[in-house]
């Protein structure tokens, strides 16, 4: 099978070695710096809500689980036993730190996706996935993948970097080797990709108004890394606090392909 892989596991070894673990997701902290924190939880808890009327208890993977904020904050918000897949072997280490940090009893496997065992298929009940399947040349075959842990009835949570517009070109600019690492997904067509996988798609679409925190610099040196991040910065947390104030009053800013950084989606596998 032509896998179309946009990066290698060295890449993710070397992005994965040493460093500080994040703390994890924090619903309490209602800081500007956890904004986009904070619209990804509602995001999550919405699915989680509209797909039974308790997850406690539920069987979650997270898919690309290295030094994972995610798996701490599904078992201490959400309840959830959680499990975490990598291929990436310091990836896998990080994310058992991040367990072993919170005491959680969480199990994470180094395997590749596209050869996972067969006591990981029809596992779970949620698989969720931050910035995984848009590394492929056709996201449909990791997202098929993806689909086989899941039971009959089971949910996939999908979010992806939204690189259609402002971010993408941003990105495209200031640091093309990251960049051409990912292919750009638009909403309707992940929602193609997850249907040619066998997912029943029931929502798909841009989430967030602007966060220009995520056009990533790894990699790149000089006075830019040191002055656009910061400008960056303080450009996306003015829009959050204007979001604040508008929802406050009861209105919205606008979410648009232009400015949202993210791509979401909610898609079952049929069965149940």
């Amino acid at each position: 099978m032509m896998l179309g892989k946009k990066s290698e596991t060295r890449y993710w070894d070397g992005l994965w070695s040493g460093g500080t673990l994040p703390p994890a997701v924090d619903p309490g902290d209602r800081s500007l710096d956890n904004h986009i924190n904070l619209l990804l939880h509602e995001f999550v808890t919405a699915a989680l809500r509209g797909h039974g009327p308790d997850s406690a208890g539920a069987s979650l993977v997270e898919i690309g689980c290295a030094a994972s904020t995610w798996l701490p904050y599904f078992a201490r918000v959400h309840g959830m036993q959680v499990a975490g897949l990598d291929y990436s072997e310091p990836g896998c280490r990080s994310a058992r730190a991040q367990l072993d940090r919170y005491g959680i009893e969480g199990e994470i496997h180094n395997v590749d996706l596209f050869d996972c065992p067969a006591s990981l298929r029809e596992r779970f009940d949620v698989a969720f996935s931050v910035g995984f399947v848009e590394h492929f040349e056709d996201p449909a075959v990791p997202l098929a993948r993806i689909r086989d842990l899941l039971k009959p009835g089971g949910m996939a949570l999908t979010v992806i970097p939204n690189l259609e517009g402002v971010n993408g070109w941003l990105t495209k600019t200031l640091n093309r080797p990251v960049y051409d690492l990912h292919v750009v997904i638009p909403p309707e067509a992940l929602a193609r990709h997850q249907e040619a996988a066998g997912l029943a798609v029931t929502q798909c679409g841009h989430l967030g108004g602007l966060n220009l925190c995520v056009v990533n610099f790894a990699g790149q040196r000089g006075l830019r890394t040191r002055v656009l991040p910061r400008l960056f910065s303080w450009g996306s947390k003015s829009w959050w606090m204007l979001e604040r104030i508008a929802r406050r009053a009861g209105l919205g800013l606008p979410v648009t392909a232009l400015l949202s950084p993210y791509t979401a989606s909610v898609a079952i596998r049929p069965g149940r």
